[in-house]
């Protein structure tokens, strides 16, 4: 789910951007839990915003673009790929043609609709408010919800429902899902994995006075 940025960028941007590819890397994480490049199947991105698919090709020794997972299938809303392939002024800085051009090329492409189901227990809820089409994974076993929270709130502080970030599209949008998907996260107990924030991993929401409010100190390895 998501590959962050990836590994093309020059010394500017990757100063801008503050990247640090000797505290971690994606092809390091994979390696550290036993996992090579070739043996994943399937990326679903949630988005085309460079920090969320940058990780999905490489320049190699050439200076080429390669496929970083040569044999995965990458899912994307039908959506999604239409404002991608079709941006708007104020969005089109986000894509960038070196990590969108490889996915239409590679013939592993595949389109899905809005809220879609992968298989028991992997299903998507689709916001808009930050780009079009932007799908949340969840993931479901018997008595717990793990929500990928990508951009609705990246980091904690963008829980409280007007901490709404410059980068949306629509903010308005922003704030309705926000509350729709927070109310259910307090009724059903659901928990988030924050891909954006460095502190926190996974999140449990609770309303204390009518605001929701983050509950932190969770880890993935407390399931």
């Amino acid at each position: 789910m998501d590959n962050g940025t990836g590994t093309k960028f020059d010394e500017k941007y990757e100063s801008i951007y503050q990247l640090d590819y000797e505290h971690s890397s994606l092809l390091d994480s994979l390696d550290y839990h036993g996992f090579k490049p070739e043996e994943i199947t399937d990326l679903i991105l949630t988005h085309l915003h460079f920090d969320h698919c940058g990780g999905t090709t490489y320049f190699d020794e050439e200076g080429e673009l390669a496929h970083t997972f040569p044999n995965a299938r990458y899912h994307v809303t039908k959506t999604h790929w239409e404002t991608a392939t079709h941006p708007n002024a104020r969005e089109k800085a986000s894509f960038f043609k070196e990590n969108i051009a490889p996915l239409q090329e590679s013939g592993q492409l595949h389109l899905i609709e809005n809220n879609y189901t992968y298989e028991d227990g992997l299903s998507t809820l689709n916001v808009d408010g930050h780009t079009l089409g932007q799908q949340l994974p969840v993931i479901k076993s018997e008595n717990t919800t793990l929500v990928f929270a990508a951009d609705l709130f990246p980091p904690r502080p963008h829980v409280p429902l007007p901490w709404i970030m410059g980068y949306d599209m629509r903010p308005i949008n922003t704030l309705e899902e926000k509350e729709e998907i927070l109310n259910k996260a307090v009724e059903q107990d659901w928990y988030f994995f924050m891909e954006h924030d460095s502190d926190n991993e996974v999140i449990r929401i609770e309303k204390q006075d009518k605001k929701f409010v983050p509950k932190t100190g969770i880890t993935l390895a407390d399931f």
